[in-house]
């Protein structure tokens, strides 16, 4: 928004012949600058962006995995990613599609409540538009634990998911060094899997898609493995879901292993950078930041007197009422901008000279202003009476110059006379010479007689 100096002149209401009325009463002016929206985990959302939009960002997170049971602290929860991204003008207009991870839980395994409990990933949040995405954050693996019945329990964080940090890349699980059991993180498009070798494989993680029509199908995360009641936990979601744990037993008295699990992986599309990434911790979400650039501009800077000109109105959004008014807050014209956010209007210029400060007004409010001068065309001054005239045309032989006409009468003095007489007689002696001259030429051209007849 431009806001002019107020030395620039307002003298609205000292002129005649403006169009004036009040400023009709509005509401609440709509957002125009840093506007937000958010979406939560739940069913795929779309949003439809506005067209007249001068920049967009986003910030997607995804969910973050599941803490081990065994985890009081919570800390073997693998963490989301969050990536910020400026999408600039390349969407305005177009739909988005999204849908937003969840926080992973710990859920029961098997058909009983008592059964083993395990530890879901986080899922991955996606961006997109039809037949592609645009930005994917990956979720975390749940935690896993080691234990060693006689003397310890160890939790085991689950891999962070893609863009948790600058990586896209999911990590893989933590592994207990000496009965590793944890799913790998995916890389790109490629899923995580469980490790090798293991007594109960994890699960290997999806692929997501999205379709023509803008479906987007998560990649989950890779399942987790339970032994009897002893589970492990599964992958995160993402562009690719990260593998599940893999359950292992050794020696007695016996060491157990419940492998913690992989992160799903992050997407960015071609063309696009990160603004900034970082962990998240806890459910998903997705957040759109927008702002307009209000414009009004005169076709000239300069008017005149009462003249009609129109001005153009742009980057607002669609179907919003406006007023253009003075800067004292006398209205000029108001109408609504189109589906694009332009809008072009009529104004009638004031008739006293002078430059103005027009103001563009949304619900009352001063979204820009643009200076406009009234001014009379300037006629060309008339030619100068005291100019030196141009000289006359010179003389060739043989020919006379004519005498221009004086320009203003002699006065009726004898001084004036003589000056006429001496005028007369110069021009009488050019005319002698001259025929004295063309005599001569044609005597000397007649032939001499040859004798008497």
């Amino acid at each position: 928004m431009r806001v002019l100096a107020s030395a620039v002149a307002s003298l609205a209401t000292a002129v005649t012949g403006v169009i004036v009325a009040a400023v009709p009463a509005h509401g609440a002016a709509p957002c125009l600058s840093a506007c937000t929206v958010t979406f939560a985990p739940g069913p795929q959302a779309t949003w439809q962006v506005p067209a007249g939009l001068s920049d967009l960002t986003a910030e997607i997170a995804a969910g973050s995995g599941a803490a081990n049971s065994q985890d009081a602290a919570g800390d073997s929860a693998g963490a989301g990613g969050t990536i910020v991204v400026d999408l600039g003008t390349s969407y305005n207009g177009q739909t988005l599609h999204l849908l937003v991870g969840k926080e992973g839980t710990l859920t029961f395994g098997g058909n009983r409540d008592d059964g083993p409990i395990l530890a879901s990933g986080g899922g991955g949040s996606y961006l997109a538009v039809p037949g592609r995405f645009v930005a994917v954050a990956g979720g975390g693996g749940g935690g896993g634990h080691f234990t060693n019945e006689s003397t310890r329990v160890v939790t085991l964080a689950g891999g962070a998911g893609g863009y948790a940090s600058i990586d896209p890349h999911g990590a893989g699980g933590e592994n207990d060094p000496d009965l590793p059991a944890a799913g790998s993180g995916a890389v790109g498009g490629t899923p995580g899997g469980p490790s090798s070798p293991v007594a109960v494989a994890g699960g290997t993680g999806g692929v997501a898609t999205v379709d023509a029509e803008g479906r987007i199908t998560p990649g989950d995360g890779g399942a987790a493995a339970s032994f009897g009641n002893y589970p492990t936990a599964a992958g995160g979601g993402g562009y690719a879901g990260g593998g599940g744990g893999s359950a292992r037993f050794w020696g007695q008295p016996p060491m157990r292993t419940a492998g913690a699990g992989g992160g799903g992986s992050g997407y960015l599309a071609p063309g696009l950078t990160p603004l900034s990434t970082r962990p998240n911790h806890g459910a998903g979400y997705i957040t759109v930041t927008y702002s307009f650039d209000p414009t009004l501009v005169p076709p000239v800077s300069s008017v005149e007197p009462g003249a009609v000109t129109t001005l153009k109105v742009s980057g607002l959004p669609a179907a919003t009422d406006f007023a253009v008014t003075l800067a004292s807050g006398e209205q000029l014209a108001a109408t609504a901008t189109d589906g694009a956010g332009r809008a072009e209007v009529d104004i009638e210029a004031p008739r006293a000279e002078a430059t103005y400060v027009l103001q563009l007004r949304v619900a009352g409010e001063v979204v820009d202003e643009a200076p406009l001068t009234v001014a009379a065309v300037a006629v060309p001054p008339p030619a100068d009476p005291g100019a030196e005239p141009s000289a006359p045309p010179a003389a060739r032989p043989g020919h006379l110059v004519p005498i221009a006409a004086p320009t203003a009468e002699l006065p009726d003095t004898g001084a004036a006379s003589m000056a006429a007489l001496l005028i007369l007689g110069s021009a009488a002696t050019v005319i002698g010479t001259s025929m004295v001259s063309r005599v001569a030429a044609r005597r000397k051209r007649r032939p001499a007689n040859s004798g008497a007849s």
